[in-house]
């Protein structure tokens, strides 16, 4: 296999390929070997997110309204309102 497909890995990111996931013969360090069940599991059920020239003020606004959520600041009947009306304002586009 080539580098490419294993450096991202080794700098702690998710490997670009499934094969990086299911084989344990890439000289990947053993402490990020643990996690990769669970990572392939999760890029199975994955979706591809829509391509949108406005990703991100969508991801902006996505992310002011989660960090409201995390820091107490509203509960999830907010979030999701305030949410969803914020994603349809110009200001996320």
């Amino acid at each position: 296999m080539a580098f490419q497909a294993v450096a991202p890995t080794l700098d702690g990111n998710p490997p670009p390929r499934k094969s990086v996931l299911t084989s344990n013969d890439h000289g990947i360090p053993a402490q990020y070997l643990d996690l990769f069940p669970q990572l392939f599991e999760s890029l199975q059920k994955a979706r591809l997110r829509p391509r949108t020239a406005h990703w991100r003020g969508i991801e902006k606004c996505l992310g002011d309204e989660l960090q409201k959520l995390i820091n107490g600041e509203s509960d999830i009947d907010g979030f999701v309102a305030r949410t969803n009306t914020r994603l349809a304002s110009p200001d996320c586009k």
